[in-house]
């Protein structure tokens, strides 16, 4: 049982680090396509 849970534990916090993971980089791909609208509106 108490294997399982250890399992059960790794695989709880491996898949949160991936959620962080893609929200970090969902994050960063929105900051930098807002950073181009800005340059575009800039230069316009």
């Amino acid at each position: 049982m108490e294997r399982a849970s250890a399992m059960d534990g790794r695989l709880v916090l491996s898949f949160l680090v991936l959620l962080l993971f893609l929200v970090d980089v969902s994050r960063a791909r929105v900051i930098r396509s807002a950073a181009k609208q800005q340059r575009i509106c800039g230069y316009e």
